[in-house]
């Protein structure tokens, strides 16, 4: 299972580089997937299975994360320049309110899923993990306000910056 994983993680990065990088919507799949192929791989080299509702939630997750430093950095050229300019080509295609719908979509059907995943996994649901719905919630409610600001350039730099998410 690690050989097909890493397989496909460098397939992917090859169409990427080559190809992927600069078709709109395709780049941010691609780049959401590789967080997924790298969490398959961590399962598979330490052979801990991983559920299909993590997958769900960390792509997702990573889709949000992924449409809001392309959001943060089309706002920064923006505010710069006055206009896009020199950038990747798929950056162009991107207007700012359509980066804003795809990281919200993003985050709703996180939130979604992880509540579906709370309730449903195969053991008694305590309060405890429903209640963990609420923390999860506003952790992605405050990084979206990073993203809104447009500091989600360097999501990890965002991330580790701020104590509320720390």
């Amino acid at each position: 299972a690690l050989l097909w994983v890493i397989v496909t993680y460098l397939v992917l990065q090859l169409l990427y580089v080559f190809w992927l990088k600069n078709q709109p919507v395709l780049d941010l799949a691609v780049i959401a997937s590789g967080f997924l192929l790298r969490a398959l791989a961590g399962g598979a080299a330490t052979d801990i299975a991983i559920s299909d509702w993590f997958l769900l939630v960390a792509g997702f997750g990573s889709l949000f994360v992924v449409a809001g430093k392309r959001y943060s950095e089309l706002v920064t050229l923006e505010a710069e320049d006055g206009e896009v300019g020199q950038t990747r080509s798929s950056l162009l295609s991107y207007t700012s309110t359509y980066l804003r719908f795809v990281w919200t979509v993003a985050a709703a059907v996180t939130v979604m899923v992880y509540g579906l995943w709370v309730i449903t996994v195969p053991r008694e649901s305590t309060t405890a993990t429903l209640i963990s719905l609420v923390p999860f919630t506003l952790g992605l409610l405050v990084y979206a306000l990073v993203i809104d600001r447009g500091k989600g350039g360097e999501p990890e730099t965002a991330i580790l910056r701020n104590p509320t998410l720390l």
